[in-house]
């Protein structure tokens, strides 16, 4: 995988988490590899989400991405805590993800993360599982990805990453690949 180009200022540490993990990756050797590829995903996904959250945030107050791009709002929010406390259910805790996708089409007329919450191949459910697999380890999160085809009941999430895709790619550099994607259209709407 080639180093990518940061296009924002939003995805600048996410983009500079990805690098670092292409010129880490590029010094191990084959064997090596399997298990940083777990380590780097899961501080890329972290990144991914803070992105995906602080854009969230920013959309729903009415501001602008570094492109210009603000959604039209079908619910205005007028600071940070009136959101805040719209988005809390039970706990003091806000599952974003959660949240913004059962709540993205009341709040926006074109949800601009709509295609983020979509069941495709390399949709953010998918990478959030690997994500949570990885950091759990628990026979349920791997369960999951064995019933989502994500990977086979005999291989591990680090040889999954290793392994080459349809389009001849190895899967970890296609699904760093489709977190920044995502992430430069949530920017660019």
């Amino acid at each position: 995988m080639q180093a990518l180009t940061n296009k924002h200022p939003e995805t600048a540490e996410l983009v500079e988490s990805i690098n670092e993990a292409i010129v880490c990756i590029s010094k191990l050797s084959e064997a090596e590899r399997p298990s940083y590829y777990c380590l780097a995903f899961f501080g890329i996904f972290v990144k991914f989400q803070k992105i995906v959250r602080e854009q969230f945030e920013h959309y729903c107050l009415g501001e602008q991405s570094s492109c210009g791009y603000c959604p039209e709002r079908k619910h205005i929010f007028y600071d940070i805590s009136e959101l805040r406390s719209f988005l809390k259910t039970r706990s003091e805790y806000i599952d974003y993800d959660e949240r913004i996708s059962e709540l993205a089409d009341y709040i926006f007329e074109d949800n601009p993360f709509s295609n983020l919450f979509s069941l495709e191949p390399q949709g953010y459910l998918m990478l959030k599982s690997i994500r949570n697999h990885i950091g759990h380890e628990s026979d349920s999160s791997y369960k999951k990805l064995c019933d989502a085809r994500i990977i086979r009941d005999d291989q591990t999430i680090a040889t999954y990453f290793a392994m080459r895709s349809k389009r001849n790619k190895i899967h970890f550099d296609e699904l760093v690949l489709s977190i920044y994607e995502f992430s430069n259209y949530i920017i660019e709407g």
